[in-house]
């Protein structure tokens, strides 16, 4: 994943835990990886359901705007919204 993210934004080093990149990187490879569970699952079984036991750590969230910055989303790497949205995910 370092190498990819490297070669993707031509950098060198490791990045910082705090760098924004480096971190919707990580996500959009956690999202790549669930949506190639949905779409392997339903070939095999087109009436298949796909659930998560995603995180919702306090202090939750009390509008959608301020979904990038809960822990989830800013500290897990899940953007289990956007699953939802998607349809990779059927269950939350």
């Amino acid at each position: 994943a370092l190498e990819r993210f490297r070669r993707i934004y031509g950098r060198t080093g490791t990045p910082s835990p705090e760098d924004n990149a480096w971190r919707q990187f990580r996500r959009d490879q956690v999202t790549a990886l669930v949506r190639r569970v949905y779409l392997a699952s339903a070939a095999v079984k087109p009436a298949v359901k796909i659930s998560a036991a995603t995180i919702t750590f306090a202090p939750g969230i009390t509008s959608t705007a301020q979904w990038t910055s809960s822990a989830a989303y800013s500290d897990v790497l899940q953007d289990w919204r956007a699953w939802m949205q998607e349809g990779i995910l059927d269950l939350n």
